[in-house]
């Protein structure tokens, strides 16, 4: 009776000993728990990113191509300071517009408008496609990034983000707004089944209104007028389209950082400095797949000249960001308005 006795007590201090380390363990995991979800809103914040931005950048002798990136890094982050408690509490970090290619560390945002063509094209060359398998999805170079490139998390592109070659490529945000008309909309030269359905929207919401007498030579699509009254529209609702969203909510850029802020004013400047700067010589050529942004500007002043002050001051305050982000200028379309 007595090992009895001694047996069942030691059993009961051996469940009391494993009910006490099942305790721990679970106290221990609910702590590491607490400090990552910490640790993830340290890294998520607004306010930490842009402390982390590093505004001063030494010289090292730099040739003009490097110093005109370096003044392009230190106006975003100076800007992104400035914007700091708007971004914090309007925006969270928004990781899935970015390509990450592991192979050759290169971390890019797609911005559509802004030589995507060509930077899409160049990232399905580095995915191990071949051209002639390139071109026959020339139409749709989404098609075939997403079979390669899956949308990463927050904390993959910040962990790429440390360690790789990031970049983007920016455009002046009334020439992109144009190039995304012309290409989506206008005399209806995609056919994609949305954007057959958004000219229709478009055409139907303003019917009323002045069409704008630039545009009459093509009545398939809505004018230039109608679309810029819809932009203006719905950015009210903060509801836009892929190919116009402002560059600053669908890259978030003041989460990141980058070693390359190109322009598409500057791109084959630009282009050259960022392949040698991430070794891709042998990889990559630079290339534009579409060569229509010479004349961009002169077109852009004939379209925007059938818009009232009153719009192109809601544009810019649409795009006041991307204006002050990347160092560009509203003036010269104020003197041409209608």
């Amino acid at each position: 009776m007595d090992k009895w006795r001694l047996f069942l007590k030691k059993m009961s201090l051996m469940a009391c000993y494993t009910n006490r380390m099942v305790q721990i363990m679970c106290i221990t995991v609910f702590i590491m728990f607490v400090f990552q979800f910490y640790k993830y809103l340290q890294a998520s914040s607004p306010s930490r990113q842009i402390e982390n931005c590093n505004c001063n950048l030494s010289d090292n002798s730099l040739d003009t191509v490097a110093l005109r990136n370096k003044a392009r890094i230190q106006r975003l982050c100076n800007t992104c300071k400035n914007w700091e408690k708007q971004i914090e509490i309007n925006f969270k970090p928004k990781a899935s517009e970015y390509l990450i290619n592991n192979r050759y560390k290169l971390v890019y945002c797609k911005i559509f408008k802004a030589a995507s063509s060509s930077w899409l094209y160049n990232f399905n060359l580095m995915a191990g496609y071949n051209t002639s398998y390139i071109n026959e999805f020339i139409t749709d170079p989404m098609g075939l990034i997403r079979k390669k490139y899956f949308r990463p998390s927050f904390f993959e592109l910040k962990r790429a983000n440390r360690v790789y070659t990031s970049f983007i490529i920016v455009r002046h945000p009334f020439e992109r707004l144009l190039s995304a008309f012309k290409d989506k909309l206008e005399c209806a030269r995609d056919n994609n089944k949305a954007y057959r359905r958004l000219r229709l929207l478009i055409k139907k919401g303003r019917r009323g209104q002045n069409p704008g007498a630039y545009l009459r030579n093509c009545t398939s699509g809505p004018t230039f007028f109608q679309f810029i009254t819809y932009v203006i529209r719905m950015a009210k609702i903060n509801r836009f389209n892929e190919h116009w969203e402002p560059v600053w909510s669908f890259c978030t850029p003041c989460f990141f950082e980058f070693d390359v802020i190109a322009h598409v004013e500057t791109l084959q400047e630009d282009a050259d400095y960022l392949i040698k700067h991430a070794k891709l010589e042998d990889v990559i050529k630079p290339q534009w797949r579409h060569k229509s942004a010479s004349q961009t500007k002169d077109e852009a002043k004939k379209y925007f000249s059938e818009l009232s002050q009153s719009q192109i001051k809601d544009l810019y305050n649409i795009y006041r960001q991307d204006f002050e982000m990347f160092g560009y200028s509203v003036d010269e379309y104020l003197y041409h308005q209608r």
